[in-house]
């Protein structure tokens, strides 16, 4: 069987409130992006040390699954109305 598991990683919060169209806003997010691909080979060696086979995105904002669906199914919050937002506690 095919199992999935999500993780958040959080934004750092001072750039992301400087402006949705500013510089500093846009860096935060692509930190956040370019963070991932040092995290994901760091889960994707622990689940093997388990045991399993652990299938990575291609990319850092593509997968298997997307990611929204993935974090609903797995209770880390629910899918907002609008496409593309995520919303956790």
């Amino acid at each position: 069987p095919l199992y999935d598991f999500a993780f958040t990683h959080p934004l750092n919060k001072e750039m992301f409130r400087s402006s949705p169209s500013s510089d500093i806003g846009s860096a935060g997010n692509s930190l956040r992006y370019s963070q991932f691909s040092i995290i994901q080979p760091r889960i994707q060696m622990f689940m093997q040390v388990l045991g399993y086979t652990c299938y990575g995105y291609t990319r850092p904002f593509n997968g298997a699954i997307p990611t929204i669906a993935t974090a609903t199914l797995t209770g880390l919050g629910e899918g907002a109305r609008n496409n593309g937002a995520f919303i956790s506690p």
